[in-house]
């Protein structure tokens, strides 16, 4: 006897299966980031979603400097798409933060005393610091983001898994340990994400931009 699909899941279907007709073959993130899979695919209730997050950023004076302030998820996952994004991407989600990265490291190094070389095995501690030290540099898991072409962002936050990345401001403007400039800087990194202003992508993995310090010298 064949299995009768609840009403529910057939009517997700034909919102995915018209969704799909006419979409481009290709996508700039990659052939992972278009699919017609109904586990990536949008619900016309998410859509909504979408445009209603939309309004909410536009309406902001200066719009990117909105993003940050807007952590709340906009866009309310099915419980099929969360399981779907742990079974293709659950490497990439952890349920703490990685441990703080230290602004100084020992890197052991071999010594030579008086001519001749410490007996094999030997070395001596030499402690490097970082040129541009971070002000509280931190993994954090945000919400709403910003792409490497300027469009706005929901990254996937599940409620006990999150994705995590470092955030970095300088400290100071000049380094304190040798002559170069501390700036920030704008880093590309790869996150599971719906694009706002490209719902069709439905759920896929694209490059987002995290702020990282770094020192930079006159040549």
């Amino acid at each position: 006897m064949a299995e009768v699909l609840p009403e529910r899941f057939i009517l997700v279907l034909i919102i995915i299966n018209s969704a799909c007709k006419g979409l481009p073959t290709g996508s700039p993130y990659g052939t992972d980031s278009l699919s017609c899979n109904y586990e990536t695919k949008l619900t016309e209730t998410q859509m909504s979603q979408v445009e209603s997050t939309l309004d909410r950023i536009e309406s902001a004076s200066d719009p990117l400097s909105g993003i940050p302030r807007l952590q709340l998820p906009m866009i309310s996952l099915e419980d099929f798409q969360e399981n779907y994004i742990l079974s293709k991407y659950g490497t990439m989600f952890s349920s703490s933060a990685p441990p703080k990265e230290d602004d100084e490291i020992n890197i052991p190094t071999r010594s030579i005393h008086r001519g001749r070389r410490n007996p094999p095995g030997t070395s001596i501690p030499q402690y490097h610091h970082r040129a541009c030290p971070p002000n509280g540099s931190s993994y954090v898991a945000p919400v709403i983001g910003i792409n490497g072409t300027g469009s706005p962002v929901q990254i996937i936050q599940l409620q006990n898994m999150k994705q995590w990345f470092l955030e970095e401001k300088c400290l100071h403007d000049n380094s304190p340990v040798t002559d170069a400039l501390c700036l920030s800087v704008n880093r590309s990194t790869v996150a599971v994400v719906i694009n706002l202003e490209n719902p069709d992508l439905g759920i896929h993995l694209e490059p987002i931009i995290v702020e990282s310090c770094a020192a930079f010298v006159s040549l």
